[in-house]
């Protein structure tokens, strides 16, 4: 029986160690791939939870004379619409003030933003201050929000175009190489909701 020369010994060592290093990539690569499309799942199943919660939210979307009302602004990242919405709403008797705006995470290197969200139980003279904002979703490509009022859509609504009917909000959210659009309608729950009375407008520039 012949026994191994050290040459033949290192060559096996080599071709066991590449083959190794191959199957630890090939390994690593099924793990990342799993953890990617879980991180998907989970953003996709967050955004459709939040997108039911604001459609709940502006379905009881309440005004009142001067502290109340609705204020929509455009923020605007890497071209793409990011929309800044802050209403006020009566549920089960509680008045609460709510806003949705959007951040750039730093250090990103990413074009998509985080969603922020306020909630201010005590309504008071501020309509812009109050409550604690929170970052519920991340990978935002783009959050738009659009009224139809008077027979028509609106990018920028303002009392002067009449009682809101409808309300449109569209985006999309962006997780590895994959996106997801989505889109609601919202109408809210009783017709005298939504009107002129207390209605927040900041002029556009």
């Amino acid at each position: 029986m012949r026994a191994f020369t050290l040459l033949e010994l290192l060559v096996s060592i080599a071709i066991i160690s590449f083959s190794v290093v191959v199957l630890f990539g090939i390994v690593l690569g099924v793990i990342r791939s799993g953890e990617s499309i879980q991180k998907g799942a989970d953003r996709e199943a967050t955004m459709l939870f939040i997108t039911y919660q604001i459609k709940r939210e502006l379905e009881s979307v309440y005004f009142c004379p001067g502290k109340c009302g609705v204020y929509l602004e455009e923020m605007g990242f890497f071209g793409r619409p990011y929309d800044r919405l802050i209403f006020t709403t009566l549920q089960s008797g509680l008045h609460q003030e709510i806003e949705y705006s959007f951040e750039i995470p730093e250090g990103s290197k990413e074009d998509v933003a985080d969603m922020i969200k306020r909630v201010d139980r005590e309504i008071g003279d501020d309509f812009f201050q109050g409550g604690y904002p929170l970052k519920i979703l991340d990978g935002v490509k783009e959050f738009d929000v659009k009224i139809f009022a008077n027979g028509s859509w609106h990018e920028r609504w303002s009392p002067q175009d009449g009682p809101i009917q409808f309300i449109q909000i569209s985006g999309a959210i962006k997780y590895g190489n994959s996106e997801r659009r989505f889109r609601m309608f919202v109408e809210p729950m009783a017709e005298n909701v939504l009107g002129t009375t207390g209605v927040i407008q900041r002029p556009q520039n």
